[in-house]
């Protein structure tokens, strides 16, 4: 064996090949442990897409006190609220740190308005046209970080309910890329086929009703809610078991790089 021009005897051909071997093995460790990670695989997974569309969050309105409001404007409707609640992550993909997992709380705030005015049909009464924002901030910080959930809607957003009824409902969906995006600090939303919302509201009064103007009547109400997309939204956070294998190994791809030199 020849190593920079030098003829090798065969004690020393054998510990060169035995080094070089160690060195490839060592590499191929480090590969295998990093691309057989959970972290890995959601890197990789951007591509793949669930067949259906599914729930990943919902919130409770806390004491269900009337806290969403519709108002009236004469040539628009502007619909708002700020409320506390119990928010809850669901269905998503990957580590959800513990102070993630379960019901926490949080304030939701929306804001939306519209000049398209309602119909009447079949004794139910419908509004679109409505466009806004909402957000749900944590009351406890995670890691320095509170933005649960926020989102935009364009002006496909729709209040539906039955005319004179105490309940109505508002909710807006994709196919359109821009009619709902899904923001937050602890979930990516990846190359998402659909993004939606739907939000419940009882106790409405006074009852839900176009006003004489064709736009709905002011109210007030309680609500509550659920988010879903397709894809599921994936974690931003590694598992723990992520992290040790990761720097498992490049601590093998460090020790093989030194023992090149």
């Amino acid at each position: 064996m020849f190593i920079r021009n030098r003829v090798l005897s065969p004690t020393a051909f054998l510990i060169a090949l035995a080094v070089r071997s160690s060195r490839f093995l060592v590499a191929t460790i480090a590969a295998a442990v990093i691309f057989s990670t959970p972290l890995a695989a959601s890197l990789t997974s951007s591509g793949v897409n669930s067949q259906n569309t599914v729930t990943f969050a919902q919130f409770l309105d806390i004491g269900g006190t009337n806290s969403f409001v519709m108002t009236n404007n004469g040539t628009s409707d502007t619909f708002t609220g700020s409320t506390q609640i119990l928010f809850g992550y669901e269905n998503i993909s990957g580590y959800l740190l513990p102070a993630l997992q379960g019901y926490e709380t949080a304030t939701l705030t929306i804001s939306a308005t519209t000049t398209t005015t309602g119909s009447i049909n079949n004794g139910n009464v419908q509004e679109s046209g409505f466009s806004g924002s909402f957000s749900i901030i944590a009351s406890t910080p995670v890691m320095g970080m509170s933005n649960l959930l926020s989102g935009t809607f364009q002006s496909l957003a729709t209040f539906t309910g039955g005319n004179g009824a105490n309940s109505a409902t508002f909710s807006d969906s994709t196919p359109n890329s821009t009619e709902v995006i899904f923001t937050s600090s602890f979930i990516s939303f990846v190359n998402p086929q659909t993004e939606a919302f739907g939000l419940s509201f009882s106790s409405v009064n006074p009852d839900f009703q176009l006003a004489v103007n064709n736009f709905i009547a002011n109210f007030t109400a309680a609500g509550t809610g659920t988010f879903s997309s397709n894809p599921p939204p994936i974690s931003d956070i590694p598992e723990p078991s992520s992290i040790f294998s990761m720097g498992l190994g490049l601590f093998a791809l460090a020790v093989c790089a030194i023992s090149r030199r």
